[in-house]
């Protein structure tokens, strides 16, 4: 899976490393996703005495709404086809908050994925930011009405804002890219939001972790304010650790020791585009046991070597994309300063993004890291 800038650039797209950074793109490298924090896996809401069911699946009580316990069955039930690998045919992200009476719902991790079955829907959710994925290897409409399916849960007695503005069918919202779709049971959230966010709210008590970056004066003009940014909670980012190798090796070193998990992005003007990751520890030492055992490398770049003028022990690897083929280039700064884990990582064209800029701009951030107070 790819993650592309946000703002409707052209900015070259950045591999998604939020999952195993050795994924190809089979569904081995689909995150397992568990269930949110508090909830039990496998389990299904609880009927609401005297409610009727609607087209969208059981009708529920009180959140919180857990995935099915057969997710392969809620696909179908959907209309949608179990697929063994994400398309990349059709790629939509649409942002989803759901209310209940006033409180806010999670929208869980693995709605469309089944992990035991080893299928997936073209509609599905990889961690539990609110963001909905659609990933289908042919063009298609897909709706609101389908993905609550999969979910299990039914919209009857919902309203939904598309945007901000009013919706008159939930069920009938077609999913579309960079949407921010509302849906309410009571009170809904007061001012309704209208734009698309990445999957960070405002309005959430979530810390900016990620340092400043003065990108102003650097040779490439990349946008001063990030783009994009998405944080997620330790328990959200242990979700999106995939493949044989990324949970051997990283599970052990970030369970019950990450605090948080954030991603910021820039674009620039030219087609490139950066985004800076922070690992936030409890402690320096488990920071540096996660740094250690942390593969920076990218498909096709080259061995990293020591990047001393960013920051003490920093590895720095920089090369052509040959996933892509098509001239861009691919580079990666890796560090660690206390208790935080960083990398920033950027991709562009051949003479838009070098070695030297990236490690330039990577020298700011530790510059700035190296102020931050203990998660």
């Amino acid at each position: 899976m790819l993650v592309v800038s946000a703002c409707g650039s052209s900015a070259t797209a950045i591999p998604d490393r939020s999952a195993d950074p050795n994924a190809t793109g089979a569904l081995s490298a689909v995150p397992g996703v568990s269930s949110p924090a508090g909830s039990a896996p496998g389990t299904s809401p609880a009927p609401v005495p005297g409610s009727t069911a609607a087209s969208s699946g059981p009708a529920q009580g009180p959140p919180p709404w857990n995935p099915p316990a057969d997710p392969t069955a809620a696909m179908r039930a959907a209309g949608l086809q179990p697929l063994t690998a994400e398309g990349t045919v059709q790629h939509t992200h649409t942002e989803l908050q759901v209310w209940y009476q006033g409180g806010r719902v999670t929208v869980p991790a693995s709605i469309g994925i089944d992990t035991t079955g080893g299928t997936l829907s073209a509609i599905h959710t990889h961690d539990a930011s609110g963001i909905v994925h659609v990933e289908s290897p042919v063009p298609a409409t897909f709706t609101l009405g389908q993905f609550f399916t999969e979910w299990g849960v039914s919209l009857a007695g919902a309203a939904a804002w598309v945007d901000g503005i009013a919706a008159p069918d939930p069920s009938a919202i077609v999913l579309g890219d960079r949407q921010f779709i509302v849906v309410a049971w009571g009170a809904p959230p007061q001012p309704i939001p209208a734009s698309y966010t990445e999957g960070y709210f405002p309005g959430d008590e979530i810390p900016d972790l990620v340092p400043a970056i003065d990108l102003a004066d650097r040779p490439v003009a990349f946008a001063p304010q990030p783009v994009s940014l998405r944080v997620n909670g330790a328990f959200a980012y242990l979700s999106q650790v995939g493949g044989a190798t990324g949970t051997s090796v990283q599970e052990p070193l970030v369970k019950g020791k990450l605090r948080s998990f954030q991603v910021k992005g820039w674009v620039s003007p030219d087609n490139g585009a950066l985004q800076l990751w922070t690992w936030a520890f409890a402690t320096a030492p488990d920071a540096t046991a996660f740094f250690a055992a942390y593969d920076p490398l990218l498909p096709g770049m080259a061995d990293p070597t020591q990047a001393t003028d960013v920051a003490p022990g920093a590895l720095v690897s920089f090369g052509p994309n040959v996933t892509a083929g098509d001239g861009t280039v691919l580079g990666v700064v890796a560090w660690v300063t206390g208790p935080y884990a960083f990398e920033l990582l950027g991709a562009s064209g051949p003479d838009v993004l070098t070695a030297a800029i990236l490690r330039s701009l990577a020298g700011h951030a530790a510059t700035s890291a190296a102020r931050l107070p203990p998660p």
